[in-house]
């Protein structure tokens, strides 16, 4: 009996440290969950907070429930009909909840108490059609439905023409503050009034004031129904019409810095520009927005306070992506790792996918060309590697590219002229799939932790070409000469082409120059036929020459000659008066035979050529002494033992 009640008291104590030890992990996930807020702010102000990545319950293919991670109250849809979709990959490989513009809506508890004097609210949506409803709204509370009065707040729009998003505060027709969105380009939006004597409500886009509105301070709970994607749930009304990745609500007016905090999380997480600096969590400043380097700034970065783990980002025109371990369909996919409040951000310069003149008078004297698109890249406490992949335009003749030939410049303050650069090795490599080049295993090596650094792409080889804008531009080898063309897509302040040649590819001389089709068409198509070519190689390249006087050099391009024989051209003129002239060209050093014979075989002209070196020569044979009649010329290759007969008519 003693063992018995032993083993019942051990058993007691194991299931109730059980208990203690399930109750410590619940309330440890449940703080862990909840302490995180976007950008770090304040948890104990949050009052909503929806990311399409994450607490999503499906019904049949479509959206019926989305959690709140800020635990206030999650948004349902019962109705079959009114359930938006998820779309996993939607922007910056991140999800989204896309909306049809007709009745898709999710219903929200209250955000704000009866008695809340301030709030601020951000979003990042992206509107792909206008074409249904007038109105459209992200988020919306109201006390009264659609009379949009006696309280409430939304990021909707505030035009008929559903093209001005903003923010508004108890009355949308007098209390809200809109600036213009862009179809189908993802917008980081914020509205804040802070509820003070400033009296404004003030609306964000993209990290900057768009626009304000005076209030008087007062009440702004909507004591009444909330929605996302819907301006009352119950029909069409106010309807958004495409993607909503993240909605975020807090019932104070955040101040600048905390503002600033939250858009940046958002804008690195959906891959949008911001036109203000970027701070993670602990107010680190993590990439600042000035001068040249202010576009298509995207970055990785890892920031657990924020429950950012951002591991691959992309522009929004897919040109560039920046990226840990190997590139996945979504973020979350990715398997690559980095540490906590570490980060790369990248913004670049305008310039093109390719080299221009400008960008190629500021290089390092090791490399022949280089791209003029520049980036700032900035690296916070990153000690792992990341990888960029670029997509070269068109006028970077994607097809030349040999990856022997690149180089990756790095430089401390964007004046490339010394810029250190770097081939492939130590980690470093270069891959290329037409158009995409990646540069792999980018290291402290190149960006050192804590530091700001200025990258562009080189090439070491003028037959690796990174050049100026032209639809096409190449040329082939025919049997007597060779054959360039080029087609342009404008030609607008355009004044003439220069076609330049050279026989190593670096000294070039120019051949003929080419006036403008005056844009016959949209592309205009030009043909050019070299019979002076060099052998084995010729090198061309256009001199593209504006009206100004400034002008740009395509690509280079090589024909390779090598393989040809020795030849003669067609006969001018024929019929002919008096002199025949013909074009010969012959691989070495030769002697041409050249007989006039009747249409019997008689020998009636014998001349004898010495070309004294392999290449293109005229030759002119006088017939004047010749009766009129048909006639045949024989040329004899006297190294080759090669000939061809051409018939001529004398009048």
């Amino acid at each position: 009996m003693c063992y018995l009640n032993y083993f019942a008291t051990s058993k007691t104590y194991i299931n109730t440290m059980k208990n203690l030890l399930l109750f410590y992990f619940i309330l440890h996930f449940f703080n862990n969950v909840y302490s995180q807020t976007p950008g770090g702010v304040s948890s104990g102000t949050l009052r909503g907070w929806f990311d399409a990545n994450t607490g999503i319950t499906l019904n049949g293919g479509a959206v019926s429930g989305w959690t709140d991670r800020a635990g206030i109250g999650n948004a349902t849809q019962a109705t079959a009909g009114e359930r938006p979709i998820q779309t996993s990959a939607a922007t910056n490989y991140n999800a989204a909840l896309t909306f049809d513009g007709n009745n898709d809506n999710l219903d929200l508890i209250d955000r704000m108490a009866n008695s809340t004097t301030a709030l601020s609210v951000f979003a990042v949506a992206k509107q792909t059609a206008s074409n249904r409803d007038t109105w459209g709204s992200i988020i919306n509370g109201q006390a009264n439905g659609p009379l949009w009065t006696n309280g409430g707040y939304g990021l909707v729009a505030l035009n008929s023409g559903n093209t001005e998003f903003g923010c508004y505060v108890r009355d949308y027709n007098t209390k809200g503050a809109s600036f213009a969105t862009t179809l189908s380009i993802p917008t980081v939006m914020g509205g804040i009034w802070n509820g003070t004597t400033a009296n404004a409500v003030e609306y964000f886009q993209n990290g900057s004031s768009k626009s304000t509105v005076a209030y008087t301070p007062g009440s702004v709970g909507d004591n009444g129904s909330t929605w996302i994607g819907s301006g009352d749930g119950a029909n069409s009304d106010f309807s958004f019409y495409g993607d909503i990745n993240e909605v975020i609500v807090f019932n104070s007016g955040l101040n600048s810095a905390n503002a600033l905090r939250v858009m940046s999380y958002l804008a690195i997480k959906y891959g949008v520009t911001l036109t203000s600096n970027y701070f993670n969590s602990a107010g680190t400043n993590l990439f600042t927005n000035s001068a040249t380097y202010t576009a298509n700034i995207i970055g990785i970065s890892r920031d657990d306070q924020s429950s950012l783990n951002q591991k691959q980002s992309k522009n929004n025109d897919d040109s560039v992506r920046i990226y840990l371990s190997t590139l996945a369909a979504t973020n979350i996919a990715n398997t690559g790792s980095t540490t906590d409040l570490s980060a790369v951000i990248i913004g670049s310069n305008t310039g093109k996918l390719c080299s221009s003149v400008a960008s190629n008078a500021e290089k390092p004297a090791s490399v022949s060309t280089r791209i003029t698109r520049e980036w700032k890249v900035t690296n916070t406490a990153f000690s792992s590697t990341f990888s960029l992949d670029i997509k070269l335009n068109n006028c970077a003749f994607t097809t030349s590219v040999n990856v022997a030939d690149l180089r990756l410049l790095v430089d401390d303050d964007g004046n490339f002229a010394n810029a250190t650069v770097f081939s492939s090795g130590g980690g470093l490599t270069f891959s290329y799939s037409n158009p995409i080049l990646t540069i792999s295993g980018i290291s402290t090596t190149q960006i050192a932790s804590n530091t700001t650094k200025y990258i562009t792409i080189a090439s070491v080889a003028a037959t690796t070409p990174l050049p100026v804008e032209l639809i096409h531009f190449n040329g082939n080898s025919e049997e007597s000469y060779n054959s360039i063309n080029w087609v342009s897509a404008s030609e607008v302040n355009f004044k003439h082409y220069e076609l330049e040649s050279s026989a190593d590819g670096t000294t070039f001389s120019k051949i003929t120059t080419v006036a403008p089709l005056s844009n016959v068409s949209s592309y205009n198509t030009y043909n050019y036929l070299d019979f002076n070519f060099f052998k084995p190689n010729t090198y061309y390249r256009l001199k593209i020459i504006d009206l100004d006087g400034s002008f740009e050099y395509s690509n280079i391009i090589a024909i390779n000659n090598i393989n040809l024989t020795d030849y003669i051209s067609d006969i001018i003129p024929n019929p002919t008066n008096d002199f025949i002239k013909f074009d010969v060209n012959t691989l070495t050093k030769n002697i041409i035979a050249a007989e006039i014979t009747d249409n019997l075989g008689k020998v009636l002209i014998t001349e004898t050529f010495k070309i004294d070196d392999g290449g293109y020569s005229s030759i002119n044979v006088n017939l004047s002494e010749l009766n009129s009649g048909m006639y045949y010329l024989k040329v004899v290759f006297k190294n080759s033992s090669k000939t061809e007969i051409k018939k001529i008519i004398k009048n």
